[in-house]
């Protein structure tokens, strides 16, 4: 198979598992805004022990950080929906160099290439 053949299977693969796991964190965060005790309209007007409370109002923050967390990664997940359709996808965002395959294949949503990324983590 020619290396372009092989490229756009890469990127249609990696497009059917962008789309797969933004459907999962999708789903996820749906589940967490239903589980969130503070957002049940009737807790507003009831007299729950100041224990229940705190343990609504710890739920509550824990579901809201995992919520951040989907949120981060659905957007993660567009940007790199977006570099496909603008052609730049898999393309360094910090020197531009083309990012390998290898590494776009287990972190499909990676910006930038293996040096860049060390860098940031060093500085």
């Amino acid at each position: 198979m020619s290396p372009i053949k092989d490229q756009k299977k890469l990127v249609r693969a990696i497009i059917a598992a962008l789309t797969k796991d933004k459907k999962k964190a999708v789903k996820a965060l749906n589940d967490l805004t239903k589980e969130d005790p503070l957002q049940d309209p009737a807790h507003v007007s009831d007299n729950a022990a100041s224990d229940t409370d705190a343990f609504e109002q710890s739920s509550h923050e824990r579901i809201e950080s995992l919520q951040r967390e989907l949120t981060e990664r659905i957007a993660t997940i567009d940007h790199a929906i977006s570099r496909i359709g603008e052609g730049t996808y898999g393309i360094c965002e910090e020197c531009g160099v083309q990012i390998p395959s290898d590494r776009l294949t287990i972190m499909p949503t990676a910006t930038v290439c293996v040096s860049c990324e060390q860098k940031k983590e060093q500085g």
